[in-house]
């Protein structure tokens, strides 16, 4: 069943939460990306059931829309942070249609829900402070709505970086953080990243990339070595990718789906 094909009532959200307060109309077929930039929303609307998709707003910023696939069978859940130019797409974006919204319709099936973040705006630091409030939130929610299972961060760009932090701050929870094309600049000491202790991280980055050199990838591995924690890291630079690693896309997808899968076997040890 295509997981974005309805939108269904369920028991959900409520007047106190503060990650999503506001949820679109629903009983609406074949919902993409584009028309869910424009579809009316109601406070207090509860989540889709299971195989179906919502278009959620942020207690930050009633414009900060983020995409919400729920799992049939959930074990897990997976966070997505971009940056503005691919919104909640994610990189390898094309047709309004990225990495992102490939793992939400893939993941699912292997009992991962997904929650495609819209990234903010603003000043560097200012993206960076909000981002990193709004993902810390979003964990918190994520974790009400499963009943307490496992978070892993995945980030572009910036939100690479802020995945970091927010790992840090939620350690206790997330189970892995998977970097792409993320800056070494703004990401997380030494000391903090030692407290990521037994978490997977695996780094990414293109080869070409013209906005983030790839050195920085380097950096940060090196800089995750360094901590001596338990967990283990790994970096992949991808041949002739740029920033958006648009072209080694089918690659991209299979990693992070390897990914999310040694991380989850790691959960149930």
């Amino acid at each position: 069943m295509c997981i974005r094909d309805s939108m269904m009532r369920a028991d959900g959200v409520t007047a106190g939460d503060h990650f999503p307060c506001a949820l679109p109309a629903i009983g609406r077929p074949t919902l993409d990306h584009h028309e869910a930039d424009s579809l009316p929303r109601t406070a207090d609307q509860p989540l889709p059931t299971a195989g179906s998709v919502a278009v959620l707003t942020s207690a930050l910023n009633s414009t900060d829309k983020s995409v919400w696939t729920q799992a049939p069978d959930c074990s897990t859940v997976l966070i997505c942070l971009g940056d503005k130019s691919g919104g909640y797409h994610g990189p390898c974006c094309s047709n309004r249609h990225g990495l992102f919204d490939s793992l939400a319709e893939e993941l699912p099936g292997m009992g991962v829900s997904v929650l495609q973040l819209r990234p903010c705006t603003g000043s560097t630091r200012d993206k960076r402070d909000l981002a990193l409030e709004s993902l810390v939130r979003a964990i918190d929610w994520a974790r009400r709505q499963q009943g307490g299972h496992s978070v892993e961060l995945l980030g572009w760009g910036l939100g690479g970086s802020v995945a970091l932090h927010a790992a840090v701050k939620r350690r206790q929870v997330v189970g892995g953080v998977c970097t792409l094309s993320a800056p070494v600049i703004g990401s997380p000491t030494e000391l903090q990243l030692a407290k990521l202790g037994s978490m997977e991280v695996m780094i990414a980055h293109g080869s070409m990339d013209s906005k983030v050199p790839p050195k920085s990838a380097q950096s940060l591995y090196h800089k995750l070595a360094k901590t001596g924690r338990t967990g283990l890291e790994k970096i992949k630079l991808y041949a002739r990718a740029e920033h958006a690693l648009l072209e080694q896309r089918e690659e991209v997808l299979q990693d992070v789906v390897g990914w999310i899968n040694e991380v989850m076997q790691l959960d149930e040890l």
